[in-house]
């Protein structure tokens, strides 16, 4: 252990080489950050400032939730300034509500193709929500408190242990989330929301043959045996032709989680957006921004593919390169190519990401570690120039990290009509 360790509260990585090393230094001051929104949530929670009560912050405290807008602002002024150059071609970073709204818009495209793959195989839906045991509730909202001071974080992590216990016990009762071909496939989304005094619950939408469902409910319980409470499984009655759709059942929990009630729905009195009352230096936090903030604060992916081998990173790169595949400037091979069209074809109605589901396996897509420690993700193509064949890595991901097609840059003083957005 370093010397100044204890004070950082940071561990420094072991085996990293003098630039890895470098790099681990040059990002102190956002872990730093982070580290001190995350025991700024913590003090909140030992003060008693974070419940249900009326004199309580829902879900988040102020000075936490200042120090994540504070945070989100600096890092939106540094996107404005910048942009992605592609091909010669300067790409504006898409910021604030907009980027929200395109999370949401692929979250809800994800959706929609798992459902199209439960239809095609006959699978009904179950939705099944997980909660910590007692002990990890700060300040709970009936009965009296008995948490044991851990952070919220500790929660998460238990409702994951016991999880992956519920994955465990289902595989040797030949029920697999792998997708093997001898036994039960289950597969879906899993999201993570708090409850009022900031603890974590998960909500999991799960695709399933109406066969196991009696032993799936089984298995939940067996796990989350501290409370007739703890776990919460509502069962479709019919197949998903005939009865309302799981992405319409998931709507409202992802415009929570994106923070989109008022773009998508009609106004509603408990979706307010964030005011900051400059009287007292205070920040006013509406419920749906109080959502996104806490998830924020602690670093918690907003959803998980469960069951799913298709990758979220290598679909978005496909979006990025789609005007590589343009009559005039197509730039990737004909099979890639035609790849890119069949899944992003606005015409087709089965979904983009269905059709990306079922076309996955065709495109070579890797994962490197770099001497510095950093992960590289790309494309890698094969294009024939005349007689002789050429591999092209396409890094969408990484644009930042590397030098070659995608890189971030300085933004131009153009107007935003005059350049092209994705």
């Amino acid at each position: 252990m370093k010397f100044y360790e204890p004070f950082l509260c940071i561990k420094v990585p072991t085996g990293l080489t003098h630039s890895g090393y470098l790099n681990f230094l040059e990002n102190l001051p956002r872990k730093w950050k982070r580290l001190v929104t995350k025991e700024s949530l913590h003090s909140a929670h030992l003060l008693e400032l974070i419940g249900s009560r009326e004199e309580q912050s829902e879900i988040i405290d102020e000075n936490t939730a200042r120090l994540v807008q504070e945070r989100d602002e600096a890092n939106e002024e540094y996107l404005k300034q910048r942009a992605l150059l592609i091909n010669n071609r300067e790409i504006p970073i898409t910021c604030g509500a907009e980027r929200l709204r395109n999370k949401f818009n692929e979250t809800y495209s994800v959706i929609k193709g798992l459902e199209a793959k439960a239809v095609d195989e006959g699978k009904s839906y179950i939705f099944v929500t997980m909660t910590a045991s007692p002990e990890f509730h700060p300040s709970p909202k009936t009965g009296d408190s008995s948490w044991n001071l851990s952070k919220v974080s500790s929660a998460h992590q238990d409702i994951l242990k016991r999880w992956q216990n519920v994955k465990k016990r289902l595989a040797k009762r030949n029920i697999s989330f792998s997708g093997s071909d001898n036994s039960f496939h289950i597969f879906g989304i899993r999201v993570v929301e708090p409850h009022l005094d900031g603890c974590p619950h998960h909500h999991a939408l799960l695709f399933l043959d109406s066969e196991i469902i009696s032993t799936v409910q089984e298995v939940f319980t067996d796990v989350f045996d501290f409370s007739n409470k703890a776990v919460d499984i509502k069962v479709q009655d019919e197949s998903l032709e005939d009865s309302a759709t799981a992405a319409s059942y998931c709507t409202k929990y992802l415009l929570k989680t994106y923070n989109l009630t008022n773009d998508y729905l009609e106004d509603d009195e408990n979706h307010k957006i964030k005011v900051s009352d400059e009287n007292s230096n205070k920040v006013k936090v509406s419920k749906s921004d109080a959502v996104l903030l806490w998830r924020k604060a602690l670093g918690i992916r907003a959803y998980a593919l469960i069951g799913i081998k298709a990758k979220i990173a290598k679909y978005r790169s496909l979006r990025y390169l789609k005007d590589l595949t343009k009559k005039g400037n197509n730039q990737v091979s004909s099979k890639l190519s035609k790849a890119i069209k069949s899944i992003l074809n606005p015409k087709k109605k089965d979904g983009q990401f269905y059709r990306y589901m079922n076309l996955e396996s065709t495109i070579d897509y890797r994962e490197d570690i770099r001497s510095n420690g950093s992960k590289v993700k790309y494309i890698l193509d094969t294009i024939n120039c005349g007689k002789q064949t050429s591999n092209v890595c396409w890094l969408p991901d990484v644009c930042w990290l590397c030098s070659g097609l995608y890189q971030m840059i300085p933004a131009s003083k153009k107007e935003k009509s005059d350049v092209d957005t994705t």
